[in-house]
């Protein structure tokens, strides 16, 4: 088309209008345009509470765990091991610098990568793992690429609430509504799958973050959820369990451990493609037993305590409590560890769906 003129850089596409062309556009489609566009930033620029920075002394060179400092945006990717593995993301980036356009459905297998599907108690059908970016596309702009992507539980995607710190979605929604709220500052973010052995799904992954003025001074970023920690710097990580209250999974091969009284169906998920903030809402409305961790930032302090002994496997580690011992099927009984039931909840652990109440 005349007067068009088509730019590429890190993936996304510019087109750049002509003056006579511009001139030529209905003006109700430059007011559709702005409008979809504010929307965006509203939308985005929501606070939440427990996020804050704290400007540190330090400048950006103290650390050796951040990019560089340029005052440009920067997408580091590690090489795939010889298993295939997805081994790191990192990035630096403004607000500005975040992708414009939406997301294509994701069509690339990770490593270890099976789904299946379960069917809850009340009929409604819901996913058990997805392929989840480690940078996510929000900031990244990287879709199908295999360097970017493992195969992870939709638990730890998404954490099945946008507000539950068991799930990366927490992290990403406040690190992502820290930049529209503060335009001239810079995020450092890293993502690194931690595997066990040859094991071909990452047990867990870890979540580096920073902040960093104009000036390159760098800033402590605050979000919330009891799992951060913090170093001398300002750099903060967070380290979340790749598990989910549906089911256990192989992480040698990312097959399933088949349990007694659950039933599940591998496949692939049509909806794969589904934003994590929808895929979030649905998977908290389908799967009742996660009532306990979606509790919102403002109802947390308000649930009454519990003072019940509970019983938890894994040395203490497991997501999953029981009331009795005897239910506890093969675990070994020098690894669990006995707390109150207020004390799991505040570890947003989750009483198990086999056991009676």
């Amino acid at each position: 088309m005349k007067g068009l003129h088509k730019y590429h850089l890190e993936g996304f596409r510019f087109i750049k209008l002509s003056k006579q062309l511009y001139k030529s556009l209905p003006l109700l489609t430059v007011v559709l345009c702005v409008g979809a566009l504010q929307q965006n930033v509203e939308a985005k620029a929501k606070h939440y509470k427990t996020t804050s920075h704290i400007e540190t002394q330090y400048v950006s060179t103290s650390s050796t765990k951040i990019l560089p400092f340029t005052h440009n945006k920067q997408i580091k990717v590690g090489p795939l091991d010889n298993l295939g593995r997805a081994t790191y993301s990192h990035i630096q980036l403004r607000d500005a610098d975040e992708p414009k356009i939406k997301r294509e459905r994701l069509t690339y297998n990770p490593t270890g990568w099976h789904n299946y599907k379960f069917t809850t108690e009340k009929g409604k059908t819901t996913w058990l793992m997805d392929r989840g970016h480690l940078v996510g596309y929000q900031f990244s702009g990287m879709n199908n690429v295999p360097e970017n992507l493992v195969t992870m539980t939709k638990y730890l995607n998404t954490g099945f609430s946008e507000n539950n710190p068991d799930g990366m979605l927490y992290y990403e929604n406040r690190l992502d509504s820290w930049l529209a709220n503060h335009k001239n500052f810079w995020l450092d973010y890293k993502v690194t799958p931690i595997y066990e052995g040859n094991n071909l799904v990452p047990s867990r992954v870890e979540l580096q973050y920073v902040g960093i003025d104009k000036q390159g001074k760098l800033l402590e970023i605050k979000l919330g959820g009891g799992k951060e920690q913090t170093d001398e710097y300002g750099v903060t990580t967070v380290t979340l369990e790749n598990t989910s209250p549906l089911a256990k999974i192989d992480y040698k091969t990312g097959m399933l451990i088949k349990e007694d009284g659950k039933q599940a169906e591998e496949g692939e998920d049509p909806n794969s493609d589904a934003d994590e903030n929808e895929a979030a809402i649905e998977g908290a409305s389908d799967i009742e037993e996660n009532n306990n961790t979606n509790t919102s930032e403002s109802d947390t302090n308000n649930v009454a305590p519990k003072n019940r002994i509970v019983y938890v496997a894994n040395k203490g580690r497991s997501n999953t409590y029981w009331y009795s011992l005897e239910n506890i099927k093969n675990a070994n009984t020098a690894n669990i560890v006995q707390m109150t039931e207020q004390e799991a909840l505040n570890q947003h652990k989750h009483h198990s769906t086999t056991e009676a109440q």
